[in-house]
């Protein structure tokens, strides 16, 4: 049982990382192939836009695959990717807010428990 509570905990972790690199990506236009949280055979699926967003079997980790990165852009061949949306279109300053984002989002799920910690303590 305390191996399903680490993998559920684990999954959510990396679903705000992720959720922060897509985030930031969609703030600069970047084309989003897929949001996947686990590794492995897509279990469920679902499409909005450009983006697939999925749920994979092993919940070891997640991804978000973008235009302009060389091995997303081979997983992904058939996909045309409008002019000016790759990543590596982007200006450098764009880019590093990007790589940052899964990085920043986990600063504030760790300021948001802490806080909820120390506020329902009473103290």
């Amino acid at each position: 049982m305390n191996i399903i509570i680490f993998l559920l905990i684990l999954s959510f972790i990396v679903a705000i990382h992720e959720l922060g690199h897509l985030i930031a990506a969609k703030i600069f236009g970047v084309y989003c192939y897929e949001y996947a949280i686990g590794m492995g055979p897509q279990l469920f699926k679902t499409q909005k836009k450009e983006t697939v967003y999925a749920l994979r079997l092993l919940p070891i980790g997640g991804f978000v695959a973008m235009a302009g990165a060389p091995e997303d852009d081979e997983a992904y061949p058939d996909v045309v990717v409008p002019k000016g949306r790759h990543l590596s279109e982007q200006a450098t300053w764009k880019k590093v807010i990007v790589m940052l984002a899964g990085v920043i989002m986990n600063f504030i799920l760790a300021w948001l428990l802490f806080s909820f910690v120390l506020l329902s303590s009473g103290r």
